[in-house]
């Protein structure tokens, strides 16, 4: 805990982030990261003398500075914090506590999104997932969202590929059953006994909703994003998910 502790201190410094992060993109002689960074040479090299005792700097043989295999690994997981910072209002409000843990530590995947507030901006996502998509679209919920609008895009026709998530309980109150003849085999039905997430994405966009204090899926904000990284945590978990329905058809 002691090491930890003395590690997490080093990073708490901007000073010191900005130099581990500019010796990510090249090696650095003292005077140019100093440059780079507007800080006195005498400051840069103090603090990467601190950072070299860490472990997390190394100087070569032409005394440039560069990072140690074990500071390309302790920034490969500050993303996590930077996602944990950037959402911490949001994720006060909201639960996050029964994503499986191997999601959770890759949190850090969903850092770069877009913050969807009020309903109607969530059901715009929506919209666009099932307009835009070419290949699939993968829809979750805990309640049967905008089913003309779904419907109608099945009617289209065309290639693409349907997963609907929903709880064992809609689907019975709803009497929620697609004609599977009518749209060739291309949509498939998943029930779950409860769905705490909802979600929507296609092969190029996702978006993700979380619980509020109360456990319920909050539609009136949510997280968006193209990112491939976001798209994957969220491809994943939905397989994940997915994986654990019941197939209807």
């Amino acid at each position: 805990m002691e090491e930890t502790s003395e590690l997490m201190f080093l990073l708490s410094s901007t000073d010191r982030l900005k130099m581990l992060y500019a010796l990510r993109e090249e090696n650095l002689r003292p005077s140019r990261l100093s440059s780079k960074l507007s800080i006195t040479v005498q400051e840069t090299s103090r603090q990467l003398s601190r950072l070299q005792t860490a472990g997390l700097v190394e100087r070569d043989s032409r005394g440039l500075y560069r990072l140690t295999r074990f500071g390309r690994v302790v920034l490969q997981l500050l993303p996590p914090f930077d996602f944990l910072v950037q959402r911490k209002k949001y994720l006060l409000s909201h639960d996050l506590s029964f994503i499986p843990p191997e999601f959770v530590e890759r949190i850090g995947e969903l850092v770069q999104n877009e913050y969807v507030e009020t309903v109607g901006r969530v059901l715009d996502h929506f919209e666009q997932v099932l307009s835009e998509a070419r290949q699939y679209v993968w829809l979750m919920a805990d309640q049967v969202l905008m089913l003309d609008a779904v419907t109608e895009k099945l009617l289209d026709g065309g290639p693409v590929s349907w997963r609907i998530i929903i709880p064992a309980a809609v689907a019975k109150e709803e009497d929620y059953r697609l004609p599977p003849n009518d749209f060739k085999g291309r949509v498939e039905l998943g029930l779950l006994g409860d769905v705490k997430l909802g979600m929507s994405l296609n092969e190029k966009t996702a978006g993700v909703t979380f619980p509020d204090k109360d456990g319920r899926v909050d539609f009136d904000s949510g997280l968006r994003s193209s990112d491939p990284s976001f798209h994957r945590w969220c491809e994943d978990l939905f397989l994940f998910q997915w994986n654990s329905a019941k197939k209807v058809f």
